[in-house]
């Protein structure tokens, strides 16, 4: 009785932030490892420095135009950044391994008003090293990295939605 009472103590002072959430099909809990920091540019030239998301959930996606789920889900990440929750989360769209007319001409087509920046040689990619693309890692305020999504997601769905909402809620 004392050895499960200890165990159950143990679960419930290492079950962090989102310990009353779960997460959608498709998401995988992560190790609660610190999300690396960077620095990146959008094809405008302009930096964008991920540090810690400044108390906010932080919501760090990876693609590329020639990966057959990140196209679907594109305009859908557009969709995203125009709802409520976009001001409540710090919402990271970084493009890996293209160049700007790449990302210039594919975004123009699907989703012309998305931000992206640009990981051109892959080096904050390999750092996050996602098992595919598109990836996503949702990284707790303080920095750590707690969910990761696979595949093509249908972020503003009330599923996807909802989950995200109560992220925010519960910090």
């Amino acid at each position: 009785m004392r050895i499960r009472l200890i165990l159950l103590l143990c679960l419930v002072s290492t079950a962090g932030l989102a310990k009353d959430i779960t997460p959608p099909k498709g998401f995988l809990k992560l190790d609660q490892r610190s999300a690396p920091h960077f620095t990146l540019k959008d094809i405008d030239g302009v930096s964008y420095t991920y540090a810690n998301s400044s108390g906010k959930w932080a919501f760090i996606h990876f693609w590329a135009s020639w990966c057959g789920p990140c196209r679907k889900e594109i305009p859908e990440l557009e969709r995203l950044i125009k709802t409520d929750i976009a001001k409540k989360i710090d919402i990271i769209i970084i493009n890996t391994g293209e160049n700007e007319d790449t990302i210039f001409g594919f975004l123009s087509e699907f989703a012309p008003d998305l931000h992206t920046v640009m990981d051109s040689d892959g080096l904050i990619t390999e750092k996050y090293s996602p098992r595919g693309l598109p990836t996503t890692y949702l990284v707790s305020p303080e920095g750590k990295m707690i969910y990761l999504a696979l595949g093509g997601i249908h972020w503003t769905e009330p599923l996807y939605y909802n989950f995200l909402q109560k992220l925010v809620k519960h910090h």
